[in-house]
Formats: C-alpha cells, sequence, structure tokens
C-alpha cells in the first residue's frame, strides 16, 4: 500500500491557496505515475476534517468561516466518516479519488457557473430564465421591475439594502446595518474568498452575470449598487461620471496629503465647479448637461488644466 493524502483543493482549486492546490496535484500525478509502472500508489484528495476539539487545518476557523465552508458544499468530514471513506478508497482501483462530504443540496443552491466543474454533474439546478430570475420577497416581482418603477435614487437604496444584506450574510454580521455603505469591503474584512461568495450570492440574487473582480472594481458596497443599477437596467454612466468616480475613489485611497497640497487641491476643484456652473469663461451660461455631453478626451483636459499641482 502506498497512500498519499491530497486535497480537495488540487481538483476543485482553493481561491487564495494556488500553491497548495499544485503541490496538491502533484501528489496526484505521484500516484498515477507509479501506478503507470505497475507500483502501489493512491491519492486521496481530502475534503476538511472537522478537527474543532484537536486543533489541525481547521481548528483556527470561526464559525462564519465554517457556515461559508458548508455553503460552498463540502462539510467538514466527522473522523468517523472520514475512517470509513478511508476504507472504501482502499477497495477502489482508481489512482486518485475524492474523499470529501459533499453537500448536494448546498450545490444546488449555487447558479451553475458558479460551481467548480467537476461538481456540476451532481445536481440539477433549477433552470432559470430571464422571466423567473427574482430577488423579491413577495410576488414573483423580479428585481429589474421594482427597479423600473423607481427613480434612480430609490433604485440605488433598494439595490444598496441587497449588498448590505449579502455581504452580512457573508461575513456572518447579525444584520445588514453593519455594513456602512461607504465603507470599503477590504476594511469590512472582506478577503479574496468572501468576494467570490459575495459575487456569487449578487449573480444568484440580481440574475446579473457578474465578474470574479466585483468586489475590487466596485470597493464599497455603495459604488457596487451604483453599478449593479447600471448593469439591470441596461443604462450606462456617462464617460465624464465615471470619471468622477474614479478621481472619488483615487481621493479617498490617497495618502494623507500636507497642508499645502490640500489647500492647492481645494482650489483647483472650486475654480473647476465654478467653470461648470458658467460663473467664470466670460460669464458664459452654462447648462449641467456640460458635464454629461463631455468626451473622454474633454475631461482629461480639463482635469490636466485644473488639477494640475506644484512640481516642487
Amino acid at each position: 500500500m502506498f497512500t498519499l493524502y491530497s486535497s480537495i483543493a488540487a481538483p476543485f482549486g482553493s481561491p487564495g491557496q494556488a500553491n497548495y492546490a499544485a503541490a496538491n496535484a502533484v501528489l496526484d500525478a505521484l500516484a498515477h505515475h507509479r501506478r503507470a509502472h505497475g507500483l502501489a500508489g493512491q491519492a486521496l484528495a481530502w475534503g476538511p476534517w472537522d478537527q474543532s476539539t484537536a486543533g489541525g487545518m481547521v481548528g483556527e476557523l470561526s464559525q462564519g468561516d465554517r457556515e461559508r465552508m458548508s455553503r460552498s458544499g463540502f462539510r467538514p468530514l466527522a473522523p468517523e466518516r472520514g475512517l470509513a471513506l478511508f476504507d472504501r478508497a482502499l477497495q477502489a482501483p482508481a489512482p486518485s479519488l475524492v474523499t470529501a462530504d459533499i453537500d448536494t443540496a448546498a450545490l444546488a443552491a449555487h447558479e451553475p457557473d458558479a460551481l467548480p466543474a467537476l461538481l456540476r454533474g451532481l445536481v440539477r439546478p433549477a433552470r432559470r430564465t430571464a422571466a423567473t430570475r427574482t430577488t423579491a420577497t413577495t410576488g414573483g416581482v423580479t428585481l429589474a421591475q421594482q427597479l423600473a418603477g423607481l427613480g434612480a435614487a430609490e433604485g440605488v437604496r433598494l439595490l444598496l439594502g441587497v449588498v448590505r444584506g449579502e455581504a452580512a450574510a457573508v461575513l456572518g454580521f447579525a444584520a445588514p446595518d453593519a455594513v456602512e455603505p461607504q465603507r470599503s469591503f477590504a476594511d469590512l474584512g472582506f478577503d479574496s474568498l468572501t468576494a467570490v461568495e459575495l459575487r456569487n450570492r449578487l449573480t444568484a440574487a440580481t440574475g446579473t452575470r457578474l465578474p470574479p473582480t466585483l468586489v475590487f472594481d466596485y470597493p464599497t458596497p455603495l459604488a457596487l449598487a451604483e453599478h449593479l443599477h447600471r448593469e439591470i437596467l441596461g443604462t450606462e454612466a456617462s464617460p465624464a461620471r465615471e470619471m468622477l468616480e474614479d478621481l472619488e475613489r483615487i481621493a479617498r485611497d490617497m495618502p494623507h496629503l500636507d497642508h499645502a497640497d490640500r489647500l492647492t487641491i481645494r482650489t483647483k476643484v472650486e475654480s473647476l465647479l465654478e467653470r461648470w456652473s458658467g460663473s467664470v469663461n466670460g460669464g458664459k451660461e452654462s447648462d449641467d448637461s456640460d458635464i454629461e455631453s463631455a468626451t473622454e478626451a474633454d475631461i482629461f483636459a480639463l482635469i490636466d488644466s485644473e488639477l494640475e499641482l506644484p512640481t516642487n
């Protein structure tokens, strides 16, 4: 007998643990290599073991971590269950096996595209169509239908509630109020694993295909809600608005400036606002549509001329 303890990180991947997944894939390959040469060899790709009372790799996990793991479809193995799987694996001819406690009901709750390819055959997710996708709490009204009857501000407020609710569930917070609208997801405690889970939950909640980098592209609940509003209703932000949102994010993330730089930036921004309001340029009046109709080149030129800082 030549038995290797591998991990489900090898066949399924594990966000944030690429090195661990690669190392265990080597064990799987070694088992196949030995079998090909007529030698004993078998690699067992273990799921998580329940070692809450004995330390080990999952001994330091919080309750929120454990709940997130369960939602992913992999339940921690009780020692008795793990030993039983070990005995069964020894009787199997395959050189590599997955030995894990998989919750198919939890898998079925995910969007098909959010599941690892190897797991999709274990469940038969409910078919979803554009007409049936919904996050409505009553009446089967789709989220898009709710938003269509609301103004922009009310729509963003509705989506902000969805984002805060899902974020609270992922982080294990008692209530959505703990998720501050303009606090960054990083400050709230999101990492690569929880960011992917939030994206998956929002994909299911909105019925909209969302990128894996969603939380990093829109780093606050409010920014994300505004993006979702545009995405669901099929509207696009003007280049000017997008650039101003970028400037706002840059300003928020910018290291602390000294008094002179803050004064310079404030002066330039005030001058920029005066120009847009029509109180400069020879008293020529302008309207609020100027910013909406500006091209990207116009905005870049304006920023270059108005926000340039001294070089010394």
